[in-house]
């Protein structure tokens, strides 16, 4: 495989990382080959290893900085980022195809229920906040004393409730994020132990 046909497929395996990481690694690969004196009929591939390889590799280090970025940052923008980083990064992995699709497809429809179950039980959390503030007007038209005592309580009780449960599905969803991030990190290390 010569240095064209290797950055051709290397950009086809690093679809869907960010820009520059992408531009990044092509440059370095181009300016590597380069300095090499590499022409158009050499084989590249026993210099820098397979297409596959290297796309490996460059997923990983990619993830592994949006790890450190969601480390340092924390916010759901960054912590949504590393998990599709993480997704993606699996489809770059060099297994047989059809048990890649499978294991990705699996793992993906996994998150996915988790956090669509997250978001549901967070936006309860929401809509008890919202009933307990809807609710407060009905103080104004109670008979009683009695009556006002309790429908405070029970706005505060709802309030409080509500924010409760979305502040901890939230932590939940970011330390799940964190847990995969961590887990991606050490399938990484264990790779690289076994390359030595």
């Amino acid at each position: 495989m010569n240095q064209n046909q290797f950055l051709i497929e290397l950009k086809k395996r690093l679809k869907g990382m960010p820009q520059v990481e992408c531009d990044h690694a092509l440059e370095y690969y181009t300016e590597y080959f380069l300095d090499a004196g590499v022409d158009d009929t050499t084989d590249v591939i026993p210099m820098v290893g397979t297409p596959e390889e290297v796309a490996v590799r460059i997923w990983d280090e990619c993830v592994d900085k949006q790890v450190m970025v969601q480390k340092e940052s924390g916010g759901v923008k960054n912590t949504a980022k590393t998990l599709w980083l993480i997704i993606l990064g699996i489809f770059a992995a060099p297994v047989a195809v059809p048990i890649a699709i499978t294991v990705a497809i699996l793992i993906f429809t996994l998150i996915f229920v988790f956090f669509v179950v997250l978001a549901a039980i967070a936006f309860s959390g929401i809509a008890i906040v919202v009933a307990g503030v809807m609710s407060i007007p009905g103080i104004f038209w109670a008979q009683g004393i009695g009556q006002v005592f309790v429908l405070i309580g029970m706005t505060l009780v709802s309030i409080a409730l509500g924010v409760i449960i979305f502040g901890a599905v939230y932590e939940l969803g970011e330390w799940v994020i964190t847990k995969l991030a961590a887990a991606w990190q050490n399938r990484r290390r264990r790779k690289e132990g076994r390359a030595e």
